[in-house]
């Protein structure tokens, strides 16, 4: 389907779809009241003109260019009889607002068709699904409440998550071999160990791993004279051939709100970008955005994040520069529902300044674990991606 026009007279809508419809074009009328708070045009019904075959566009461009110079030509009037009869239940309720002739209008508008899920929303939603679910059946449960407080965070992960989060470094492995070795209890304070244990410990100790800009400045700034430390070693297991964890951190997610969070988002916009750019330039546009959106988080915060947001945002700010680039392309995101978006994106960020903050004087430990630098990334690169006319519908 492609969007020719937004008609602000519906009459004329009426007219060009008549015309079309003795042509043998197959169209789509569909009126939308602007229900923006912040838009001028607030209130006002649109009547939107779509054809439904890609083969038909460039004759209904010309044909259109040609009534948008002269609308009276008389090679556009039509009869009654020419107008196209649609199925009483496909009617629209119509806003009064609309003068057309009852009997006219009642045939011409009808609701627009659901958009299907395409198959690359379809799997990612699945995997985010089986994903959680299986990591929420396989993650070791702590029986003794006050043993939070010592065990590194590492023994409190699923099998899956220490598979594909974006780094599992060799210290987190020396953990993992200490708890199968002695079990969970000996990581207690004052708890007697054998030899082979304390020596475990003891290498995870002086066993540097990558924990994210975000702590080195937060600890330079409570200590300024202490020296900036970047010896931990990066990307461990990527570089040992395991590249899937670039990408796959993004369908893992920490809790059922979080999962239903965004997962709804995710079949609402992306079932749009899917069908407007077809199956593999939408799996490079995932790609993209998942990787670099992962990757800038793991440099601020290390490897301890995981959510599909950081594509979503992307997909949010591609879908806002293209509806102002090329409206045509039937994109459909109200401005108060980006406002809503970025609202919550920008006090999710002032939290994590806030909490920023308080770290740094020392008044409390508190960190709120969002992952704002995967946000603010994966929405520049949606826009940078949005820019660039190999990811618009029709490619230049």
């Amino acid at each position: 389907m492609r969007l020719i026009h937004v008609f602000k007279d519906p009459n004329l809508a009426q007219t060009f779809a008549a015309f079309l419809a003795k042509n043998g074009v197959d169209y789509q009328l569909e009126q939308n009241v602007d229900k923006d708070w912040g838009s001028p045009d607030y209130g006002i019904v649109a009547t939107e003109l779509w054809i439904i075959n890609e083969e038909d566009l460039e004759a209904v461009n010309q044909w259109f260019a040609e009534f948008s110079h002269d609308p009276r030509d008389p090679k556009f009037k039509t009869t009654e009889e020419s107008l196209p009869q649609f199925p009483e239940e496909n009617l629209i309720e119509k806003s009064p607002s609309i003068l057309l002739e009852p009997e006219r209008s009642e045939n011409i508008f009808r609701k627009a068709p659901q958009q299907p899920l395409g198959p690359v929303t379809l799997y990612c939603l699945l995997t985010c699904i089986c994903l959680f679910l299986f990591s929420q059946a396989t993650t070791p449960e702590i029986k003794i409440p006050n043993q939070m407080a010592n065990v590194p965070y590492p023994v409190l992960l699923s099998p899956v998550k220490k598979a594909l989060l974006y780094d599992y470094p060799e210290a987190f492995e020396l953990i993992d071999r200490f708890v199968a070795n002695f079990g969970l209890e000996k990581l207690q304070d004052n708890q007697p160990l054998p030899p082979e244990g304390t020596a475990l410990l003891e290498k995870f100790s002086k066993t540097p791993y990558w924990q994210g800009i975000y702590d080195k400045v937060v600890s330079h700034l409570q200590h300024p004279e202490a020296p900036w430390n970047f010896n931990a070693p990066m990307f461990e297991k990527i570089r040992q051939g395991e590249i899937w964890r670039l990408i796959t951190p993004a369908f893992l997610h920490s809790d059922l709100f979080h999962l239903f969070f965004n997962m709804i988002w995710l079949i609402v916009i992306g079932k749009q970008i899917e069908q407007r750019l077809g199956k593999k330039r939408y799996i490079y546009f995932l790609l993209l955005t998942g990787i670099f959106s992962n990757t800038a988080q793991y440099l601020m915060s290390g490897s301890n994040f995981l959510g599909f947001s950081g594509i979503l945002c992307a997909m949010i700010t591609f879908i806002w520069v293209r509806q102002k680039q090329a409206a045509w392309e039937g994109y459909q995101l109200q401005g108060s529902t980006m406002g809503f978006i970025l609202f919550f994106i920008f006090t999710m960020l002032a939290i994590q300044l806030i909490s920023f903050g308080l770290e740094v004087f020392e008044l409390t430990p508190f960190s709120p674990g969002i992952a704002n630098t995967a946000h603010l990334s994966g929405a520049f690169l949606g826009y940078v991606l949005g820019k660039m006319p190999y990811f618009s519908w029709k490619r230049v």
